[in-house]
């Protein structure tokens, strides 16, 4: 049961495209209110509080447990998928025999974060606040289909 789950608080890079995207994305798996979020790039910030800085948040994606450990990397996506229900993932995420290739995966993500969020975090973004508009309408009695409201901005895609 996830009840006697730890919550988790994820620092992120909130000017990043990309970063943005994966934390709506989590906010909206957060029904247990498992998942805090606190954005490094806000000017009000105090960092003392939470001993990250901005500049640690870039270099890797950091997440404090309630009992006050600090994860670094590839175990905060493993933790956070866990509480936000993606169990496939964060049991992917957390294999051990797969640890040296996904560390190595993220460093080299991490260190051009900001020319792939340029490129495709705005489109990312985008994707998932549709994602978020999407509501379930009964089709048939049988099925159920989900759609997106047709509005003329629900459809425009962003630009850079």
């Amino acid at each position: 049961m996830r009840s006697n789950m730890q919550k988790l608080t994820i620092y992120y890079d909130g000017q990043c495209p990309l970063c943005q995207a994966e934390i709506e994305f989590l906010k909206t798996r957060n029904r247990e209110n498992l998942l805090a979020f606190v954005d490094l790039a806000e000017p009000s910030l105090d960092e003392d509080k939470h001993q990250i800085s901005c500049s640690m948040a870039l270099e890797n994606i950091h997440g404090r447990l309630g009992d006050g450990r600090l994860l670094v990397g590839v175990p905060v996506f493993a933790e956070a998928y866990r509480r936000a229900g993606l169990h496939a993932l964060s049991w992917l995420l957390s294999r051990r025999w797969l640890s040296p290739i996904l560390s190595f995966a993220y460093r080299v993500f991490a260190r051009y974060r900001r020319p792939i969020s340029r490129r495709i975090g705005p489109l990312l973004l985008w994707i998932v606040k549709r994602g978020k508009q999407a509501t379930v309408v009964p089709a048939d009695a049988a099925t159920h289909r989900a759609r997106l409201p047709r509005t003329q901005d629900s459809l425009e895609m962003p630009t850079r």
